[in-house]
């Protein structure tokens, strides 16, 4: 009992360090000062956390002599069957050919490296999933017996105490980086120091990002939050004590919220209520008339105190500047944002028409995007003031579908329709009331993350990506973590999953020596994978240091600091475009050359064959040079120094007419 109560903390404490370092690690979009990537410390602890179940699973039961041996001489724990009672199997399936399809989309990537890069990431997210499954699943049970087991098992509850201990941790978490971005509008400036004023203008747009680098990211973090806090308001509604801590949670979230002025947020943090508020009420013993209208006038008193704030910022700054209807003014079709989007999407169905099948191949949007941009806007020159770069078409289901083909958007929906099935299911069954409660939660929780999927891509982003698959876990171990009672007082049984599955005894337990291979083997891979994502985490602050080296123009001195960074990051585009700069600069036009195609080749940015163009100019080739301003005008058709460079051709060359067509075309532009 001893060894499972050691075993059931370190797991504890190995979750709450995932869930409370990567909200609040600060990203490099922070400022220059942090440079701790929340992207490596998921990385890291999900291996962690992997290498601990292999621990614990590989590890020699002690021997009992009170304990009958099962079937074969020994026990040992199993993961679930990949079919049986609670959609496990179901899932499971989904989720793995989900992530052999995004291997397969492989064939199609202009660039292997760089998709190959993407699995570094999104393993740790699917990895979480699985370890969540295995690590809270009531895998074994003696009557009167008490072998080993995995840790969190409460009674065939799937580890319901440990999920609502997390569910707290996320929130407090949660409600203290809201409350830094609520600092960042009444003054916090990591750059001058911590020095709050009350704001004598509206905030830029993009001044609320707390530790997450951009609004959009920190708002698509807290939406998720929010129907998890509510449900817990509600759930200890009669609990002085944690209904005003749950209310001043709720208070500080959608305050930091509406402050970011996130259009989409809101879309799914409305939507994510309406969900709450449509399964509560469907669900009378969950929510009995009485306690419903207590709860409403709660409710209505919550949303009176964020009004009265709101409104007093409206009095604080000049008229008009209350940030609701500051950003809800401009909300029409013509407007840069809503254009862009257009831009954006009409593009990425083009990569889908394309490659309808297998998709363009993993993380490798960015890299297609300029070109599929530039022929899109060839047909249509009405969108060329809205182009610019896209990391993502700002729609996590076209980004699939581009990525990994109508099959891959297929699958993850499977994944999706799986979950809420479960979910529902869990709602309408005999459940206890707290497990209903938390799963209404998650429910909506992910409803938020999946409707701001629709004009973001909260998926990509790692905190949004370890909530996602941690709701799932989650609410997939509740749907099937009941197990039959066992049979007869000496039979080792499993939980009951239905049909063959129930009742099968279990398999041995591996011997010390199998065991010391597999957790070594395992230790290996785990540190292999820890370094290779520390390498771009050196890299990136090469990079910053190169950058002040770039602006400061001491280009003999960006050259070795780039190479050392490269040596940490071969992917890291930006090192060879300063590479190139700086060679440029310095009259060495085939190194400069060379590492401009190097940089192409991990991103095909519009200025790389500007720069190349500049080169092949100085070099007195005016036809190549020629050739590589018009392909910068495809990629990029506004802009004016390209059509200036193409004009200066044109008149050495005698194209007087071609030329004062270039000249003009510069002017045009210029104002964009």
């Amino acid at each position: 009992m001893e060894d499972r109560m050691t075993e059931n903390k370190i797991s504890q404490y190995l979750f709450y360090a995932l869930i409370i370092a990567v909200p609040l690690f600060f990203t490099w979009l922070t400022y220059e000062s942090f440079y701790i990537p929340k992207r490596f410390i998921f990385q890291a602890l999900v291996a962690v956390i992997f290498l601990y179940a292999v621990f614990i699973t590989v590890k020699l039961p002690a021997p009992s002599p009170s304990s009958p041996p099962a079937r074969g001489g020994e026990m040992k724990k199993s993961f679930p069957p990949l079919r049986g009672r609670g959609g496990w199997g179901s899932i499971i399936m989904a989720v793995l050919l989900f992530s052999f399809w995004g291997l397969l989309s492989l064939f199609n990537s202009i660039n292997i490296q760089v998709s190959l890069r993407y699995y570094s990431l999104f393993l740790p997210q699917i990895g979480l999933f699985f370890l969540t499954l295995y690590l809270l699943h009531p895998n074994t049970s003696w009557k009167n017996h008490n072998p080993p087991s995995p840790p969190f098992t409460k009674g065939g509850m799937g580890g319901l105490v440990f999920i609502e201990k997390i569910l707290n941790v996320l929130i407090i978490v949660s409600t203290i980086s809201a409350f830094i971005g609520i600092l960042q509008f009444f003054g916090l400036d990591y750059e001058h120091g911590i020095k709050f004023s009350i704001p004598k203008k509206l905030p830029d747009k993009t001044a609320v990002y707390s530790t997450y680098g951009n609004p959009n990211f920190m708002s698509s973090f807290l939406i998720a939050v929010i129907p998890v806090t509510l449900i817990n308001l509600w759930y200890y509604f009669d609990d002085i004590r944690k209904r005003y801590s749950y209310s001043i949670a709720l208070f500080i979230l959608i305050f930091c919220i509406l402050i970011s002025r996130t259009k989409g947020a809101w879309l799914g943090l409305f939507v994510s209520i309406i969900v709450l508020l449509i399964l509560i009420v469907r669900n009378k013993s969950l929510m009995p008339f009485g306690d419903l209208k207590k709860y409403l006038k709660f409710s209505v008193i919550v949303i009176a105190a964020l009004a009265i704030v709101t409104a007093g910022i409206t009095l604080m700054l000049p008229v008009g500047s209350n940030p609701i209807i500051a950003e809800l003014s401009p909300i029409t079709r013509s407007h840069l944002t809503i254009k862009g989007r257009e831009l954006m999407w009409g593009t990425t169905f083009n990569m889908i028409k394309d490659n309808p099948i297998i998709g363009i191949g993993v993380n490798t949007f960015r890299l297609n995007y300029q070109h599929y941009q530039g022929a899109f806007l060839k047909e249509n020159p009405e969108y060329i003031p809205y182009l610019g770069s896209a990391e993502s078409p700002h729609n996590q289901y076209l980004e699939i579908a581009s990525e990994q083909g109508i099959i891959g958007l297929l699958l993850f929906l499977w994944i999706n329709i799986i979950f809420f099935k479960e979910g529902f299911r869990i709602i309408r069954s005999d459940s206890p009331l707290k497990e209903k409660a938390f799963t209404i939660g998650m429910i909506s929780g992910a409803s938020a993350i999946l409707i701001h999927a629709l004009v973001e891509f909260p998926l990509n982003l790692v905190p949004n990506a370890m909530l996602y698959w941690l709701y799932l876990g989650f609410v997939m171990v509740m749907a099937g973590g009941r197990a039959k009672p066992p049979v007869g007082a000496n039979r080792c049984v499993r939980p009951y999953y239905g049909g063959r599955h129930a009742g099968l005894p279990l398999r041995k337990t591996f011997n010390p020596f199998l065991s010391f291979l597999i957790f070594s083997i395992s230790a290996f891979a785990a540190v292999i994978f820890i370094w290779k994502g520390f390498g771009p985490v050196i890299a990136s602050k090469i990079h910053k240091d190169a950058w002040y080296l770039m602006r400061d123009m001491r280009y003999k001195e960006v050259i070795p600091l780039a190479k050392k960074g490269l040596k940490w990051d071969p992917l890291n585009d930006e090192l060879h475009l300063f590479l190139g700069v700086a060679n440029y600069q310095l009259g060495d036009y085939k190194e400069s050359l060379a590492e401009y195609s190097k940089a192409y080749e991990i991103y095909p940015d519009y200025m790389i064959p500007f720069n190349i163009g500049l080169i092949y100019k100085k070099s007195g080739d005016l036809r190549l040079a020629e050739e590589y301003f018009k392909r910068t005008l495809f990629l990029r058709p506004n802009l004016p120094e390209a059509y200036s460079q193409l004009s200066d051709i044109y008149k050495e060359t005698g194209r007087i007419q071609e030329s004062m067509e270039m000249l003009n075309n510069a002017g045009r532009y210029r104002r964009f």
